[in-house]
């Protein structure tokens, strides 16, 4: 059942890889240039480094958005025509039950969007490994591994969101979510807090889905 399952949503989500893929390298390109005008305009090299340790400027911050948005996208691609066309109900029949099946496509949605998670953050380090002393870009690794595991529970939140039928819970899921983003959003920087919202957003979840 998996292997069927995984070719229909590779099929399904095929043309949405391609497209953040392009954006991806695109982004990137920009970022590069971006990065290299830094560097060119502020002497010593050193002071970029001052200020990303002492003054946490990190010129790669704003990719915690576009971290968010792959969950979100990744979600609605794959279970908004689901839900649209009522295929989901017609799976029905199978000899698995309702949540084995939502689960299985679950699954299939965390493993690419953690390959596309993955090859974004390889690029990302790829480019600053170039700028920044090993320290630094130890730091900026741990940063992308955070920032892919929001964007992991933001498309659980979605898909839970988009798949619910029972409007009080449609509605709690939602405001759930926003406060989810609230905390990650103005609290990004403090890794440690974000971590505690995570697990509290992964026993939720684990709970109510």
């Amino acid at each position: 059942m998996f292997k069927s399952i995984f070719l229909k949503e590779w099929l399904k989500l095929k043309l949405t890889f391609i497209f953040l893929l392009i954006s991806f390298i695109a982004i990137l390109v920009y970022f590069t240039f971006s990065l290299n005008f830094e560097f060119s305009t502020i002497e010593p090299e050193s002071m970029m480094w001052y200020r990303f340790v002492e003054l946490q400027y990190k010129p790669y911050f704003y990719f915690f958005y576009l971290y968010l948005a792959m969950g979100i996208i990744i979600a609605f691609s794959q279970f908004l025509p689901e839900v649209i066309a009522k295929r989901i109900k017609l799976t029905i029949h199978l000899p698995f039950s309702m949540k084995q099946i939502v689960f299985s496509h679950l699954l299939i949605g965390i493993i690419l969007l953690t390959f596309i998670c993955t090859i974004f953050s390889l690029g990302l380090l790829g480019i600053v490994a170039d700028y920044y002393p090993k320290q630094i870009v130890q730091v900026i690794f741990e940063d992308t591994l955070f920032y892919s595991f929001a964007s992991i529970i933001l498309y659980i939140c979605s898909s839970s969101i988009i798949l619910e039928q029972d409007k009080k819970k449609f509605i709690f899921k939602i405001i759930f979510t926003l406060l989810f983003l609230f905390a990650f959003t103005k609290k990004t920087k403090d890794i440690q807090l974000g971590l505690i919202v995570l697990e509290k957003m992964t026993l939720f979840l684990t709970m109510k889905f």
